[in-house]
Formats: C-alpha cells, sequence, structure tokens
C-alpha cells in the first residue's frame, strides 16, 4: 500500500467551517469529520456553522452527544455506575441540581486553568 501512496501530495481543504481562534475542540472536529465524510466524491457538508456564537453551541451539543455515546457505551466498565449516579441525579430537587452545575463548572474552569498554567 506504501508503494500507491508514497508520491501522493496531501491536499489540505479550506472548509467553510474552519476556526483560527477555536485551539480546544479539534477532538470534536475530528469526531464531527469521520461522522459524515464519505468519501470525496460526494459533496461534502459536515453541517456545523461558520466560526461563530452558533458554531460554539453546536460544538456543544456535539461534545454532549460524543460524551453521552461513551459513557453509556456496552463496552464502558463503569457504565452501570454512570447510570445509578444519573438516577440519584435526577432524584435531587431543582436547587440542589443547580448548584450542583454551578460547582461542576467551577471545577472544570479551575483545573483547566491549572492544565493551561
Amino acid at each position: 500500500m506504501y508503494a500507491n501512496i508514497k508520491d501522493l501530495e496531501p491536499t489540505r481543504l479550506d472548509l467553510p467551517w474552519g476556526t483560527t481562534n477555536n485551539f480546544a475542540d479539534c477532538g470534536v472536529f475530528a469526531m464531527r469529520h469521520m461522522e459524515t465524510y464519505h468519501g470525496k466524491n460526494r459533496r461534502w457538508d459536515c453541517g456545523l456553522s461558520t466560526e461563530s456564537k452558533t458554531q460554539s453551541d453546536e460544538l456543544a451539543d456535539l461534545r454532549l452527544k460524543y460524551l453521552t455515546k461513551i459513557l453509556l457505551a456496552d463496552i464502558n466498565m463503569l457504565r452501570d455506575h454512570v447510570i445509578s449516579k444519573v438516577e440519584e441525579f435526577e432524584k435531587l430537587d431543582k436547587a440542589e441540581m443547580d448548584e450542583m452545575r454551578v460547582n461542576a463548572h467551577k471545577r472544570i474552569r479551575e483545573r483547566t486553568k491549572e492544565a493551561l498554567g
């Protein structure tokens, strides 16, 4: 197979949904591209808007979609634990749920700041 591709020149696509300011969602873009690309002979549109607030919202939805699929996959050895935690969370009243969400967002921001130095 190497002989078939060794002399090929890569082509960099200029995609309408490409970004210049987003350095965090490369994995989400990769997943979406794998999910929507069906070969070079078809017109390809991965369904994302151009770089904007709308695109940020679309990427957030995709992160949630991919996360859910990973956590609830049959192969996930902690799947039942995840489901039981969700069931516990759903039994909380709205105020407790909101507080847990706020605290989770704070922890995520703190961990992100630490990771980025």
